[in-house]
């Protein structure tokens, strides 16, 4: 990849993009929330087990956060029982999606290939196998993240993507 330079002569920072999903990853499908704090959320009917350590956490990542969930718009009602922001939803799904369909890798595809910034992408079962070898060929760092679904996002993956937000990144 050739950084993008700035006038002055000197590459740019360029802040990764996170893609989230919400359940099995932002939400443990057990009671048990692999960061310990679980409490129990109902939306449209719906349990989810939320953690504000992990919504801490993620809040204060240097990095754009985005959805990427069948939920759409209706994450950031999830969010907000995190205490996150509103956040931009990268893409919604086909009428007929499945939450670990094709269409999540569609919408990664496109927007690093447009955007060409670095990426994390967590899931728990939309990252199809194929991934790993799209994203060394793509020459954008990348760190891709499948939590158990059972327990959703840890703090060791927090980690992970922390130490990776932390690294410089050019465009």
């Amino acid at each position: 990849m050739v950084p993008a330079v700035s006038p002055a002569g000197a590459a740019r920072p360029s802040r990764p993009v996170v893609y989230l999903d919400v359940d099995g990853a932002v939400s443990a499908l057990s009671p048990t929330h692999g960061f310990g704090d679980g409490v129990p959320f109902e939306l449209f009917g719906d349990v989810l087990i939320l953690s504000e350590r992990l919504g801490a956490r993620l809040g204060a990542l240097d990095a754009e956060l985005r959805w990427l969930t069948t939920w759409g718009a209706d994450a950031d009602l999830i969010g907000s029982a995190m205490d996150l922001p509103d956040l931009p939803v990268a893409g919604l799904p086909p009428m007929d999606a499945t939450a670990g369909g094709p269409w999540k890798f569609e919408v990664v595809q496109a927007q690093v290939a447009l955007e060409r910034r670095p990426f994390i992408w967590i899931d728990d079962e939309a990252i199809p196998s194929d991934a790993e070898v799209w994203a060394a060929s793509i020459d954008v760092p990348c760190l891709l993240i499948e939590p158990d679904p059972e327990r959703g996002l840890t703090p060791d993956e927090l980690d992970l993507v922390e130490a990776f937000v932390a690294r410089p990144h050019t465009a």
